[in-house]
């Protein structure tokens, strides 16, 4: 306390401190020196993955009592966060939690906090998942997308050669190709070349049995 100084202490090996005592009471005071333990904030390590139209966020920890309980938290926007889960805390160091409210085609954002009743001791790094969306009809995910990598998804789509277009928002075709989409397929990977401004396009597909379809993106990147 004389001095204001602070020293970290070994908790492995022996510290030393060195000092000197002068003419001034205080520096040779018997509360001149204390020793304060303070516990390290628990490990929070977590990660979220989607599967089967749900998502499964798992995290391990060394958390003990004082400690009281997780919060699992989602965003779709990265700022603003609803509580989905809470889990006591427990001797085990796994814990996992399965989100089942959320829709294909939507980014999410989850986080895990660590409370000792009230107060925030802890909270996990930002995991984010997308889903692809299940539709009848085909999409474009993501969109916008990069011009020269298309993900389009197909599901429920007949089998069979199909002729494809890329038409910008003029009409104009910048870019034709064949592709095959296979029984059981969800997605078609498509490479477009050539020079295209970002902007509006639209992807067209005629198929078996003058099966025709019409997909819009947003190009860019």
């Amino acid at each position: 306390q004389f001095t204001g100084r602070e020293q970290v202490l070994s908790g492995e090996s022996t510290s030393s401190f060195t000092f000197s005592v002068n003419a001034q009471a205080a520096s040779a005071a018997g509360d001149r020196f204390r020793i304060v333990f303070r516990k390290a904030a628990p490990s929070l390590l977590a990660e979220a993955k989607s599967h089967a139209g749900k998502v499964h966020i798992a995290w391990e920890t060394n958390a003990r009592s004082p400690m009281t309980h997780f919060n699992v938290l989602r965003s779709t926007d990265q700022q603003s966060f609803s509580l989905v889960g809470t889990y006591a805390v427990a001797a085990n160091p796994s814990y996992a939690h399965t989100d089942d409210q959320v829709m294909g085609g939507q980014p999410y954002f989850y986080r895990v906090v660590l409370f000792a009743d009230s107060v925030q001791v802890a909270r996990s790094n930002l995991m984010q998942v997308e889903l692809p969306r299940i539709a009848s009809a085909p999409y474009v995910f993501p969109n916008p997308s990069p011009k020269h990598h298309i993900q389009v998804y197909v599901a429920q789509q007949p089998a069979g050669s199909y002729r494809v277009r890329l038409v910008d928002a003029q009409g104009r075709v910048v870019w034709k190709s064949g592709a095959v989409i296979h029984a059981g397929d969800t997605k078609l990977e498509l490479y477009p070349t050539g020079v295209m401004p970002d902007g509006i396009y639209y992807l067209q597909f005629d198929g078996p049995a003058r099966h025709h379809l019409i997909v819009r993106l947003v190009g860019g990147r």
